[in-house]
């Protein structure tokens, strides 16, 4: 295939280029639909891309038939489900959310999620950290946190503060279960049941790798770990 660029002509204008094809060198209508398809995707892709950088007012997304977007300057809004033909209820955004892909995950954090659900993932991710140190050895709790504190007594006021305080309103959201709620009250009952004993002892290092009060709510733990989902 010859390419003759483009070049100036004898009163200094430029001439067209042009591309020739010599007969037998290339069988190019047989190539055509699958050129033309890739040159479409790429001026899609470019486009799009185009539209999310500058911020154009009104634009919609459909992404490999999984879901549809209509984005302006206001908001975002699910036109289709993921299943491509029913809308996403409210209370199963979490589910689905849970279900994604990673590329389908950007797509959802950057053109659909609104800030209030934002603002829950990151609860839930420092639930689900504080939910893995109780379900850790005791090496690893030990090595998780400063070694001048009460390791003990901070493992189980993290509990308090990152996975009971927001359990009710990681609940209304459909971010927790009935049987994963009732495994964080097991696990809380048994850390109360540790502070009725007014016993020092149980909060110790060694009480951490010996005791089967802090066995127990491990177990917990890691049965409740099972069911959450990991959102790194």
């Amino acid at each position: 295939m010859n390419h003759n660029i483009a070049k100036k002509g004898r009163n200094g204008a430029f001439v067209a280029p042009s591309i020739l094809i010599k007969q037998g060198e290339i069988e190019f209508s047989d190539k055509l639909n699958v050129l033309a398809e890739d040159f479409v995707n790429q001026i899609d892709n470019a486009g799009i891309d185009f539209l999310c950088k500058y911020e154009v007012d009104d634009y919609i997304i459909n992404y490999k038939d999984h879901i549809l977007l209509r984005k302006d300057n206001r908001n975002t809004e699910i036109l289709f489900g993921w299943d491509g033909d029913e809308i996403v209820d409210k209370k199963d955004w979490f589910i689905s959310y849970c279900n994604m892909s990673e590329g389908e995950k950007w797509i959802y954090r950057e053109f659909k999620m609104a800030d209030n659900y934002k603002i829950q993932l990151n609860i839930y991710k420092r639930m689900y950290n504080a939910v893995m140190l109780m379900a850790s050895n005791y090496e690893k709790q030990i090595d998780a946190l400063p070694k001048a504190i009460n390791i003990a007594d901070e493992i189980a006021l993290v509990f308090d503060d990152e996975v009971l305080a927001v359990m009710d309103s990681l609940y209304k959201d459909g971010m927790l279960s009935l049987d994963e709620c009732a495994l964080i009250n097991d696990i809380n009952n048994k850390l109360s049941e540790m502070g009725k004993k007014h016993d020092k002892s149980l909060w110790t290092i060694e009480a951490l790798k010996e005791s089967n009060l802090w066995g127990q709510c491990r177990e917990k733990a890691k049965q409740l770990l099972s069911q959450l989902c990991n959102l790194d």
